[in-house]
């Protein structure tokens, strides 16, 4: 016997694939949108992990600079025109010392490895030191 759409037989089918259907949806709506808010969360964290290594770097900066200035006291140019530090895994800097006319110029790099995306961030800094009265003496 050959059943019309409007059947109740037919009507009942039709009724749970349409359920089958929505449900499907649902699952699939649910799952694009725990995906796109884990990739948003995702980005947030190594934007946060870039900007900690960038502040990190510049405490190294300042610590490498105060370490020329101390080797350039207390030994000679010379001695003190390089050097480099391990800090620990992740950072790794230096500084090149440069005489010029009337002065230093020091460069000092530092280099970090986020630890979170494998990416290695890199910075210079160039730095203007004078000659002191002392110094220029000699």
């Amino acid at each position: 016997m050959f059943h019309t759409p409007l059947h109740p037989k037919y009507l009942l089918k039709n009724r749970k694939a349409q359920g089958l259907y929505y449900a499907l949806i649902v699952l699939l709506a649910v799952a694009y949108i725990s995906t796109a808010s884990l990739r948003t969360q995702g980005l947030g964290i190594d934007m946060m992990s870039n900007t900690h290594l960038k502040y990190q770097s510049s405490l190294y900066t300042k610590s490498i600079l105060e370490m020329a200035k101390l080797c350039l006291q207390a030994l000679d140019f010379e001695r003190c025109n390089n050097d480099e530090f391990l800090f620990d895994a992740q950072y790794q800097g230096g500084y090149n010392i440069f005489r010029i006319n009337d002065g230093y110029e020091i460069h000092i790099y530092i280099q970090a490895l986020n630890l979170r995306t494998s990416q290695i961030q890199r910075s210079l800094t160039r730095i203007y030191l004078p000659l002191q009265e002392d110094q220029k003496r000699e």
